[in-house]
């Protein structure tokens, strides 16, 4: 596929957006994607706009940003695949929460139990911890 010459998609009811991965095939040297049902914007990609630069390959989708007689760019709504991004960053914020909240519930937890098991566990504890932070303190960078 990466060699592909020539694509006509023309007159085949295609909808919603134009894939970015079309734009990624450098080969292409013909495409037409005439009166289908596209929407969106279309691929920012400075070999894209050498395949038609009069636009007559996007002919016929009148909902699609750009073309010749398509809608104007500046009143369309973000991309699906500017919304997507979006979604995956949100659930990437709360999966770091996630995690990092129950990192500290499991150390809380250790916490918890030095104090409630023994007097000589915990003060073994502290003594472990005040050994490693008077190591930092005095290593020399």
């Amino acid at each position: 596929m990466i060699s592909l010459e020539s694509l006509d998609l023309s007159y085949n009811q295609l909808r919603d957006e134009i894939l970015v991965t079309l734009a990624m095939l450098d080969c292409l040297a013909y495409l037409n994607l005439s009166y289908n049902n596209l929407r969106g914007r279309i691929p920012t990609n400075p070999h894209f706009y050498t395949l038609h630069p009069d636009g007559t390959a996007y002919i016929g989708n009148r909902y699609l940003c750009g073309s010749v007689d398509g809608m104007n760019c500046s009143k369309i709504v973000p991309s699906t695949n500017e919304t997507t991004e979006n979604i995956y960053d949100q659930e990437n914020v709360l999966f770091i929460g996630v995690i990092f909240s129950s990192f500290v519930t499991g150390i809380s937890g250790v916490f918890l139990l030095l104090y409630l098991i023994d007097d000589n566990w915990r003060n073994r504890y502290w003594r472990a911890v005040d050994r490693i932070v008077l190591k930092i303190v005095n290593s020399k960078p």
